[in-house]
């Protein structure tokens, strides 16, 4: 559920830090300064189920790109290493 925050200015964020931080338990706080966004403040909860959905998007593309053809890491190591061998072959030459 998307909700839309509360903003307030960075001096009255700060003189009333606990109001707020209760308040962000319940919706984020848009924390602005010279009235330009600057910071938002989430629960822990909201921070984890962002920082969780962050972790399936990047697995999924992750997913989609080994599909896709692109080397895994076992590959990419030892294509790397096939890489090295021949540039210290070329050296000894």
């Amino acid at each position: 559920v998307s909700r839309m925050p509360v903003v307030v200015n960075a001096t009255e964020f700060k003189q009333r830090f606990g109001a707020y931080v209760e308040h962000a338990q319940k919706e984020p706080v848009e924390i602005t300064r010279s009235g330009r966004s600057s910071a938002v403040l989430l629960s822990a909860d909201e921070f984890r189920r962002m920082r969780e959905h962050e972790d399936k998007y990047w697995a999924m593309l992750a997913e989609e790109a080994k599909r896709g053809g692109f080397a895994g890491t076992e590959e990419s190591a030892e294509w790397l290493a096939e890489g090295m061998r021949r540039c210290d072959l070329h050296e000894e030459a």
